[in-house]
């Protein structure tokens, strides 16, 4: 075949089945941090970024589309780092070290886990080891298509509707459509595009929240007719009937809502033209006051990672004010910590949970929506941009489904008019 770019000895290789990755190694002088690939249908080789540290004598392995290279010699050291490149990506970035520098060691992976075994702890081959260490990879990052797809329309254009996922369907309940209060609930399945009617609330109900909570649809708060005269109810969607369970202690429209393991999670919110401060907590059986929300605000969004519960921008009670307000709910301690602010400030607006990140999309300003799209990653603390909406909106669902996120109705003017069905949705893969 042809031959290597960069003739080498003590490289490391690995195969994704498609192409042959030749991984460091040393020119006999020193190491190298070089990179090729052989395409055995090509018969080429390709050159790929290299190394962040040269090293021969190392171990290489696949596992989950990354290039893992573990320890290796590197000018007189025995090196306990590891590196990782994204095959998607060609970016290379660092894994938690070995707790045993060595070199000339088996690696291999299985499934999603990397095995070092054996090899040697001092540079000349001596001090030989039988230790053997596995690394579980983290779930690998899935990235962002470059623009939105269109889908088909819901059924019914609406805003400031109250929405969760439910057994891998989006559930979207009340809203305001032309001026009109709606009770009707509808469910979407991504997977077959197809919309079905669900029982209808017990009252129409705009400017509510919703999340999944113990297997059912909770719907929270809200209003029926002025926003100032917010609700205090809440209602659990339970065998094909709505059920009401214990009210919040305070009401509150506009809010957000996340849960937590067995807590179910209530912040923000106003109330006769008042800002809710109370953080609420459902154990199953009543409502507990936590912690207030550090920036009391309305028309704001949350999300859970599980772990915790993230309040993302909102508003002070006018379109002029937005909040960049970005913080997170320790459920455990009942504790709130700030975080680093949104980009951009905004409220009525949407956001979701997917794959380590939370998207935040739209938003209202006194004279225009916005296509706006970004992206927090929770392991980096850092906010990223994300292609724009094609249609610029607030007050619109946004729920994640797998793995893609899907944008569902809103208003594409400010204030509660131009309500609109469509429906766009931004894959990762």
């Amino acid at each position: 075949g042809a031959e290597m770019p960069t003739p080498r000895e003590m490289l490391g290789a690995a195969s994704d089945d498609k192409v042959v990755y030749a991984v460091g190694g040393s020119d006999g002088a020193a190491e190298l941090p070089t990179v090729e690939a052989y395409d055995p249908a090509a018969d080429a080789w390709t050159s790929l970024p290299a190394l962040p540290q040269p090293r021969g004598d190392l171990g290489v392995a696949i596992a989950d589309a990354r290039l893992v290279a573990v320890g290796g010699l590197s000018a007189g050291q025995v090196l306990n780092t590891v590196s990782v490149m994204d095959l998607d990506t060609n970016t290379w970035a660092g894994l938690p070290d070995m707790s045993i520098a060595r070199h000339a060691m088996a690696v291999s992976a299985v499934e999603k886990s990397v095995y070092a075994i054996g090899g040697a702890t001092g540079v000349d081959g001596t001090q030989v080891t039988s230790a053997a260490e596995a690394l579980k990879l983290a779930p690998r990052k899935l990235q962002p298509a470059s623009e939105w797809r269109s889908l088909p329309d819901a059924p019914t254009p609406r805003l400031m509707m109250a929405w969760t996922v439910l057994d891998d369907k989006i559930w979207i309940a009340g809203g305001m459509s032309h001026g009109n209060t709606l009770p009707i609930v509808q469910s979407y399945d991504p997977q077959t595009g197809a919309w079905q009617a669900q029982p209808p609330l017990p009252v129409p109900l705009h400017h509510a929240t919703a999340t999944t909570y113990r297997g059912e649809m909770v719907v929270i708060g809200g209003a029926s007719d002025e926003l100032a005269n917010a609700s205090n109810k809440v209602y659990a969607l339970r065998g094909g009937s709505w059920v009401e369970l214990p009210s919040l202690t305070h009401a509150r429209a506009a809010a957000a809502a996340a849960v937590v393991g067995d807590k179910l999670v209530v912040a923000g919110g106003q109330n006769e033209k008042q800002l809710v401060p109370q953080t609420e907590v459902f154990d199953g059986q009543s409502w507990t006051d936590a912690a207030d929300l550090p920036t009391p605000r309305e028309h704001v969004a949350a999300v859970s990672d599980g772990f915790y519960v993230y309040t993302v921008g909102g508003r002070f009670l006018s379109a002029d004010k937005n909040s960049a307000a970005f913080e997170r709910f320790d459920p455990q301690s009942g504790q709130w910590t700030k975080l680093v602010d949104m980009p951009t400030p905004r409220g009525s607006y949407g956001a979701t949970f997917i794959d380590g990140r939370i998207v935040a999309l739209g938003g209202e300003e006194p004279t225009r929506v916005l296509a706006t799209a970004e992206m927090y990653d929770i392991a980096e603390a850092k906010w990223i941009s994300l292609p724009p909406m094609l249609t610029a909106r607030h007050g619109q669902v946004v729920a994640a489904v797998g793995n893609t996120v899907y944008v569902i109705g809103g208003a594409n003017r400010p204030t509660h008019e131009g309500p609109v069905a469509t429906v766009e949705a931004l894959d990762f893969s």
